[in-house]
């Protein structure tokens, strides 16, 4: 997985520090939306990563697939069918993919994320209610199953409205510029047992 290769070579340094080393424990994950969907599958897949940010990520592929499918056939004047059209074209793009060797149904969050250690790693979650692209419905789903795993994941859940710009898919980031940071910036400093102090903004989690 992509995701995990970068995480161990950041471990190692990267190409630019080739001779540093990072333990596991200091090297975190961070994805937003399809990113986010990877990196709450690397959480479950990898460990030893402490921690994990995810923001306006999709529970499955299908439903990735389904919000843009309904997005295009809008622009070419086809809306009215997308929900008759949608089943047949998932089913057949799912099995191209297959037939090429890419399973889109291997490995997903649900999949991974219960083969976490007992260990409570920090996992933050942010969604948006009016997001027309990944629908607010996943983030539920992905805070539903983890309240199932309470021994293994301590989640912390951000939920955000409104628009920016039109869109509100991970648009916090820009229109809610600072308190986005101090939360960030807060999660990280408690994951990575950081005095307070290393974050100036002071906190911000609730």
């Amino acid at each position: 997985m992509a995701v995990l290769s970068v995480w161990s070579s950041w471990r190692g340094g990267g190409c630019r520090r080739p001779t540093s080393q990072r333990e596991p424990g200091q090297v975190g994950l961070q994805g937003f939306s399809m990113g986010a969907f990877v990196t709450a599958i690397a959480l479950g897949l990898e460990g030893r990563a402490p921690a994990a940010w995810v923001d306006s990520g999709p529970w499955t592929t299908e439903v990735a697939f389904a919000q843009n499918f309904r997005t295009t056939a809008e622009e070419v004047g086809l809306g009215f069918m997308s929900g008759l059209l949608l089943p047949r074209v998932w089913e057949g793009v799912s099995k191209a993919a297959l037939e090429r060797g890419v399973d889109y149904y291997w490995q997903l969050p649900q999949q991974t994320l219960p083969l976490g250690p007992d260990t409570r790693r920090p996992i933050y979650a942010h969604a948006n209610v009016d997001d027309a692209t990944v629908p607010f419905s996943e983030h539920v789903r992905l805070m539903d199953f983890l309240a199932q795993y309470p021994q293994k994941y301590a989640v912390g859940n951000w939920v955000s409205s409104g628009f920016c710009h039109g869109s509100a898919h991970h648009r916090e980031i820009l229109s809610k510029h600072e308190e986005y940071k101090d939360r960030l910036c807060t999660f990280w400093t408690e994951a990575f047992d950081l005095e307070p102090s290393y974050c100036s903004y002071g906190p911000a989690l609730k």
